[in-house]
C-alpha cells in the first residue's frame, strides 16, 4: 500500500516570505528621504564646495533622478545647476563583465562664470 504524500506548504509559505522582505526591502531602499542623504554623503565626500539638492527618486525602469542639484564653488569660480540629472544603473551588469552605471543624462544644464574669468 502506497502512503500518501504531504502537500509541502512550506513552498508556499517561504515564496511568499521572500516576496514580502523583497517588497520591503525595495521601499526602504528607494525611499526619496534615504536617497537624498545617500546623494548628498556621495557629494560630501568629492565635492568641496556648497550644494544643494532638491528632489530625488528611484525607479528600476528609469534610474536615479536627481532634481535642482547646485554645486557652488565660491563667488570666484562659479557655479554649476543641474535642473536634471539621471543615473541609470543596475547592480547586476557587474555579473556581466560591466560597469554598473550606463547612462548619465544632463538636461538643462547651466554653467555660471564670474565675468573676472573672460577678462
Amino acid at each position: 500500500m502506497k502512503r500518501a504524500v504531504k502537500p509541502r506548504r512550506w513552498r508556499r509559505w517561504t515564496l511568499l516570505c521572500a516576496v514580502l522582505a523583497g517588497g520591503w526591502a525595495y521601499v526602504h531602499w528607494t525611499d526619496p528621504d534615504r536617497l537624498k542623504a545617500s546623494v548628498l554623503r556621495w557629494l560630501d565626500a568629492s565635492w568641496q564646495g556648497t550644494r544643494s539638492v532638491g528632489e530625488v527618486r528611484y525607479t528600476p525602469w528609469g534610474g536615479l533622478q536627481v532634481h535642482d542639484l547646485i554645486l557652488n564653488a565660491g563667488a570666484a569660480n562659479g557655479r554649476l545647476i543641474l535642473p536634471r540629472l539621471r543615473l541609470r544603473w543596475s547592480p547586476l551588469r557587474p555579473l556581466l563583465g560591466e560597469s554598473m552605471l550606463s547612462d548619465i543624462e544632463l538636461d538643462g544644464a547651466i554653467l555660471e562664470l564670474p565675468a573676472e574669468t573672460f577678462r
